[in-house]
């Protein structure tokens, strides 16, 4: 995802990032460009967790590195092609994503319990400044406290569905914006302007949009916010790479696993069972 190759660009222990959409770019044009990645002679290939579908272990094996890493997964089978690995970890039930990555270390001799993690996002001097920018054109400074709000998730995967309700949403911004010294900014990407728009007809207040910006401007943004509120999105682990407290709003996926990480939280769920 285009998302995916901004978070990288700027960091200093990348040399270089192959960007290539195979949902958009179909079948046999995908295969030839993993026959061209071939060319690249890897040593290694190591599948970020989670990474549980067929498509990502054929990628894997197609770019030809003799050590392929990667998770097991215990609701997996063979059609997903997990052999195509050949070392892989069974995933645990309640370690952080964070963490389960980093056990891939130990296939590379590194003791990853001596590692410490802290995610990071490398942004650049213009981020700063369109943040800066952003500050000064809404007049942000005049108020004690900025809350930014990120209301929805993509509808890949129906990850759309673990998202709070919108009449809920609009509720709290009116009840954030009683107060005086307090502002409330609206993160919104392509996916979330819709549903934004139908929360600010259900708000008696006029919260900030915060439109058309890349992922490293939004996240200059976030880290001068006081609190980032959201649904378990990739907003969240976005304001929680720039250390911004945040409350979590969670459905039916795993905190454990995916709770913001590297930063001060607080989840909010309710523990529903989950009938099979």
């Amino acid at each position: 995802y285009e998302s995916s190759r901004q978070v990288l660009l700027g960091n200093p222990a990348i040399d270089q990032i192959f960007f290539w959409e195979f949902m958009q770019k179909g079948f046999w044009r995908s295969l030839k460009f993993m026959l061209h990645l071939r060319k690249e002679k890897f040593d290694i290939s190591i599948l970020n967790y989670p990474s549980n579908r067929l498509e990502y272990n054929m990628v894997s094996f197609l770019a030809g590195a003799s050590l392929r890493l990667g998770h097991y997964y215990s609701r997996q089978n063979l059609w997903h092609f997990p052999w195509l690995n050949n070392r892989t970890l069974k995933e645990t039930k309640n370690l952080h994503n964070v963490e389960e990555n980093l056990r891939l270390l130990n296939f590379l001799d590194i003791d990853y319990k001596k590692v410490t993690p802290q995610p990071q996002i490398f942004l650049s001097a213009q981020d700063y400044q369109f943040a800066e920018e952003f500050w000064q054109n809404n007049h942000l400074f005049s108020f004690t406290r900025v809350i930014a709000i990120h209301t929805w998730s993509t509808e890949l995967k129906n990850m759309h569905r673990k998202c709070w309700d919108k009449t809920k949403f609009a509720r709290l911004i009116d009840y954030l914006k009683q107060n005086s010294k307090t502002e409330v900014v609206l993160i919104e990407g392509p996916c979330d302007r819709k549903n934004n728009e139908e929360i600010i007809k259900l708000c008696k207040t006029n919260p900030i949009r915060i439109q058309n910006t890349t992922v490293k401007q939004t996240a200059a943004i976030l880290q001068k916010c006081s609190l980032l509120i959201t649904n378990d999105s990739g907003v969240m682990h976005l304001g929680a790479t720039v250390k911004t407290p945040c409350v979590a709003i969670f459905g039916p996926t795993n905190p454990q696993k995916l709770r913001p990480f590297y930063t001060r939280h607080y989840v909010v769920r309710r523990d529903l069972p989950c009938p099979r």
